[in-house]
């Protein structure tokens, strides 16, 4: 919930202004309003401001716009206004505009002679609302996941006093990042508010009540929705934008869960416990996917709070302590060539395509496996309790890393 330059053109007072380049960066987060006054601005600007500008036609403030554009780049400001004469509006530079757009520095202009102090208060209005709605939801959410206090488990109640917005459904996803040696806070900082801006920006108000929070190296964010096909459809909105940003940012690894669509009157705690659940078994389904959804562990959502594990040791043993045995004494994975053999519905080609192995390479393996388990891979029930076996127990080896 952070105020940004898409958000100006709803401001009464910015409704003249026009957007003259730099549309990349409309999500940029204005932290303060401010007007020039000196020729240079590098020393009273910290970054994230919006500059406001007053332009005159002459040669030699077409060469100071643009030095002020190059060091409102270079501290990293959120945009430009420039209050300019409509007359004078064809002598900002193909250069300047240019620049703006590489840099994705919105740059706008409106009238010269329009009241500032109108527009700067409104800004001003909108930067401690945006501020205020976000410590609220911080609180809400802080509130229901981590308080002690029982009153904190009636979510109605707490939404009242914090004056947010619930909807029948709700959900919530985890991006868990793990950062490079060369990432910086900021860039990590930028990420996070990346994702939410295009979230807000997607999903728009009028069907859904976005709450986020930073927590420990995940971004959690709660999203309530009128129905379920909503919440639904809202699900796709999020893995779409994790995998842009994913892309984007591919010096951070991330991976994103999410726990099950549930009724709101139903505890929101058990929804952070279900993502974070499935968020620790991203590598089990699938190693090369950095999305999972709780509904998908299947059996294994049985054994995630087992605290004694012996008995389910024994019984993977028994099943597959022959490929077991084989695989560590000789090297080879038979463990991994049944699981892809089992995920491809026993599909030779598909497998050994998958595995990047010959078909009879293949057919070698399988005729080894079945000699030592002495079991029918052709048998249904065999199969499932194999398959089975295996993601119990590649679950509790991941456990007990």
């Amino acid at each position: 919930m952070t105020f940004c330059c898409r958000d100006l053109s709803n401001l009464k007072h910015f409704s003249k202004a026009t957007l003259l380049a730099g549309e990349g960066g409309l999500n940029n987060e204005i932290s303060w309003p401010y007007v020039r006054t000196t020729e240079s601005i590098s020393e009273w600007l910290y970054g994230g401001e919006l500059l406001f500008v007053i332009y005159k036609d002459n040669k030699k403030d077409d060469e100071n716009l643009y030095m002020l554009l190059e060091e409102s780049i270079e501290k990293k400001l959120s945009g430009i206004v420039i209050l300019i004469d409509n007359n004078y509006i064809s002598s900002i530079s193909e250069k300047m505009i240019n620049r703006a757009n590489e840099e994705n520095l919105p740059l706008f202009i409106m009238p010269w002679d329009i009241k500032l102090i109108d527009i700067i208060q409104e800004i001003f209005f909108k930067i401690e609302q945006k501020r205020e709605e976000s410590k609220n939801a911080k609180h809400f959410f802080e509130s229901l996941l981590f308080s002690q206090d029982q009153l904190c488990e009636d979510a109605n109640g707490l939404a009242e006093f914090h004056n947010i917005k619930l909807r029948p459904y709700h959900y919530i996803s985890m991006i868990k990042m793990k950062k490079i040696s060369n990432t910086t806070s900021n860039e990590s900082e930028k990420l996070n508010k990346d994702i939410i801006n295009f979230l807000e920006e997607v999903l728009n108000n009028d069907n859904y009540t976005l709450i986020h929070m930073e927590y420990a190296n995940y971004l959690m964010i709660l999203i309530f929705a009128n129905n379920h096909e909503d919440a639904k459809n809202s699900t796709r909105f999020v893995e779409d934008i994790f995998k842009f940003i994913s892309s984007k940012y591919q010096n951070i690894d991330m991976n994103l869960s999410f726990s099950r669509i549930r009724n709101t009157n139903s505890e929101i705690k058990a929804s952070y416990k279900e993502a974070l659940k499935a968020s620790s078994m991203i590598g089990i389904y699938n190693k090369d996917s950095k999305i999972i959804k709780y509904s998908e562990l299947g059996i294994l959502r049985l054994f995630v709070e087992l605290a004694d594990t012996k008995d389910i040791w024994q019984y993977c043993y028994e099943n597959l302590g022959p490929i077991l045995e084989y695989d560590k004494n000789h090297g080879m994975d038979l463990i991994g060539t049944l699981k892809c053999y089992f995920k491809n519905n026993r599909h030779l080609v598909k497998t050994s395509q998958e595995l990047f192995i010959h078909r009879n390479t293949l057919l070698y393996r399988l005729s080894t496996i079945k000699n030592l388990l002495n079991k029918d891979l052709n048998d249904a029930m065999v199969d499932l309790e194999l398959f089975n076996s295996i993601l119990i127990y590649e679950f509790l080896t991941l456990k007990n890393k």
